[in-house]
């Protein structure tokens, strides 16, 4: 019996999950989905991006507001968001 490609037969594959814990972490996370990350978008009136900001997928939307109002852009006279904010 072939394993095709595997070294042990009945083996999972390769994931790639063998960095050092700390290492690139800063926008990834862990989430329902998965290892995850979001982007938070900053854009004007015509929905052209002004800036973003990425947090990881377990960090809650509202903590990613600061950063994204400290962008340098014209201040909004409103704004528009979902439930998160």
């Amino acid at each position: 019996m072939t394993a095709y490609g595997r070294q042990h037969r009945g083996s999972c594959p390769f994931t790639g999950n063998w960095r050092k814990r700390g290492a690139h972490a800063e926008a990834f996370g862990r989430s329902r989905g998965g290892f995850t990350s979001k982007i938070h978008a900053r854009c004007d009136n015509q929905g052209r991006p002004l800036g973003f900001a990425l947090t990881g997928g377990q960090v809650s939307d509202y903590k990613a507001v600061n950063a994204l109002l400290e962008l340098p852009a014209p201040n909004p006279r409103a704004m528009l968001a979902d439930r998160g904010l």
